[in-house]
Formats: structure tokens, sequence, C-alpha cells
């Protein structure tokens, strides 16, 4: 997608159907506290790319990527016995965002500005996200 609207469209239908899903996981099903800051901070990051959207184009597949290394970060810092397949996710994560950006670049869908600008907005929003959510639901 190229233009802003349309960019902005398909935001915003993914944020109605995350913030659906968030309903219903928190009220309907009562799934685990982790899972449901997850989904919360994913829904946030939804909502500060489409307004970064508005501001500047920046690469949603880095944004993706980074928010989920923020989120992945967070748990990892938090929990008291974490789990070593986040330390395995985290890198994974590290290693395919590197692998996203220079694939951005070496295709000119984006220029370096925009890329990396869509990494520190994803990775910014998923982790205070996480922390932001915590303390919404507890």
């Amino acid at each position: 997608m190229h233009s802003r609207d349309e960019r902005s469209f398909a935001l915003s239908i993914m944020i109605v159907a995350l913030a659906l899903i968030c309903f219903i996981l928190l009220h309907k099903i009562n799934v685990s506290d982790n899972m449901s800051v997850a989904y919360i901070s994913i829904t946030f990051t939804l909502f500060v790319t489409t307004i970064a959207n508005f501001i500047e184009r920046i690469s949603l597949h880095s944004m993706g990527v980074s928010g989920f290394i923020g989120i992945c970060l967070y748990f990892i810092t938090e929990q008291i016995n974490t789990p070593i397949i986040l330390f395995d996710a985290f890198g994974l994560g590290i290693i395919a965002l590197g692998l996203i950006i220079t694939a951005r670049l070496y295709l000119n869908a984006h220029t370096p500005y925009q890329v990396y600008l869509g990494a520190v907005i994803g990775f910014l929003s998923g982790y205070f996200g996480c922390i932001g959510s915590t303390y919404l639901l507890f």
C-alpha cells in the first residue's frame, strides 16, 4: 500500500479487530494476565502506528517486528522466572528485524529514516504499551 489513505484504512480495521479480540479475551474468556498485557500492547502499538502514519510514511514491517521485540523485552525484564523460550524469541526477533530492515532498504521500499523510525516507534510503543497495560489492568 503506497498511499497513506490505504494504509490508514487497513490499520483502522486491524485496530478495531484487535480491540474486539482484547475485549473478548479479557471479559469473556479470562485469559492469563500476560496474554492480556500482550494483546493490549499490540493494540496500542497499532494505534500509535496509525497516528505516526499521518505524520510520516514509516515502515510497518520494521514497526511490527520491533514492537514484538519490545514486548519480549518487557516480559524478560519484568518476570522473575523467565522462560528460556522468551530469550530465543527475543534473539530471533532481533535477527528478523535486521533482515527486514535490510530487505526494505534493498528493495527501495523505504528510506533509511522511515525504516529506523518505524523500528523506534514500534519498540517504544510495544515496551511502554506493556507497562501502561499492566497499570491499566492491575
